[in-house]
Order: structure tokens, then sequence, then C-alpha cells
């Protein structure tokens, strides 16, 4: 079973038990996925959020897709 996004995000210190309560709220509210909402907010950044995101499938996470083509290639064809 996946861990949650928001207990991943609060293990890597992006947020704080206080932040992810009230954006899980705020992002029900809305109807908007919690890392959507804490982007939009700016509790967080797009790139925590996808490193998270990373971590959470076990894939690796690229910063710069153009630096890292042959990783991307052994993900995809190897």
């Amino acid at each position: 079973m996946l861990e949650k996004i928001g207990q991943l995000l609060i293990k890597e210190k992006f947020i704080d038990n206080n932040v992810l309560e009230a954006a899980l709220i705020e992002s029900e509210n809305q109807g908007i996925r919690l890392g959507e909402y804490l982007v939009n907010d700016k509790k967080l950044s797009e790139e925590a959020l996808f490193f998270t995101l990373a971590d959470q499938f076990s894939i690796p996470f690229l910063r710069n897709i153009e630096d890292n083509i042959g990783e991307i290639v052994k993900l995809l064809f190897v």
C-alpha cells in the first residue's frame, strides 16, 4: 500500500501537520487534489510535489529532463 502523500510531505519536511490538516479541508472543499491545493496556495513548490510523488511511487525524480535523457531512455526501454 502506498504511503499517503500528506504523510510523505511531512516526512520530507516540506510541510508540517498544521499545514496538512488545513490543506486537506480546503482541497476537499475546492474539489481538488491535495498537492494541487498546496502548490496553488504557495505552501509547496511544484518541484517538491513532483519529488514527493516520485518517492511515493518509487520512481526516480529527474529535475532537468534534458540533462537526464539517457536515464529516461533506460527507464523506458531497458
